[in-house]
């Protein structure tokens, strides 16, 4: 499962009989036809394999005293399967790769636009939707996680961090023109993230201060 939708199953079949042991019935494997087999739209078959062999059990009898051992013949039938995909690169895996550019474009839309946060808020709510849509397909297993809905939970954080983002952004684009810069987003911003984005260049160029600076409260008359 964790490979879905990309999977591959592997179905044995074992057929034995309870009662009759291997010297009185013996199962033997045959080429296997097709001729009736019916295409699925779900799944494609991959091969089917048969194998013999023996299956002992031990009873005990009596008061425990004594152990017999039965030896039965066995038959065992593998069907591989492999999940068509057709499906889900147009209805989930096209979508969850189209939806994080919208994610970026968060961050190019003007401030005084209006919609920033709203925007944000319709892409984060989009792959919610999608991580309920496939949670309802898959079984309720601890075992392995597919890798769709762990790129789906990387997406939805990702969205909720650009949420926080735009609503940082827009409160410093709606604070007050003539008050200074807090000295700790001006060493953050020009100090830090400059070099992350290799723009520390550029703010030389302009002469933009990274040090600390004191701001001197107003007076007032």
């Amino acid at each position: 499962m964790s490979m879905l939708p990309f999977d591959t199953q592997r179905c044995p079949i074992y057929v034995q009989s309870s009662t009759q042991r291997f010297d009185v019935l013996q199962l033997n494997s045959k080429n296997h036809s097709l001729v009736e087999y019916v295409e699925n739209t779900e799944w494609e078959l991959g091969g089917v394999e048969q194998e013999t062999g023996l299956k002992s059990y031990s009873v005990n009898i009596g008061d425990g005293d004594k152990t017999v051992t039965d030896t039965y013949s066995q038959l065992t039938i593998t069907i591989t399967i492999k999940r068509l995909t057709k499906y889900y690169w147009v209805q989930l895996i096209a979508p969850c790769l189209f939806i994080p550019i919208l994610v970026d474009m968060t961050f190019l839309m003007p401030a005084e636009a209006g919609e920033k946060i709203s925007f944000s808020v319709t892409v984060l709510l989009s792959f919610t939707v999608y991580q309920l849509m496939i949670a309802e397909d898959l079984p309720k297993s601890s075992q392995s996680t597919p890798l769709l809905i762990v790129f789906l939970t990387l997406m939805i954080g990702l969205s909720a961090s650009a949420v926080m983002l735009a609503i940082f952004v827009l409160t410093i684009h709606h604070q007050n023109p003539d008050r200074p810069l807090p000295n700790w987003f001006r060493i953050l911003v020009f100090g830090g993230l400059a070099k992350v984005t290799c723009k520390s260049k550029h703010v030389r160029a302009n002469g933009w201060n990274t040090k600390r600076v004191t701001v001197h409260p107003r007076r007032t008359k």
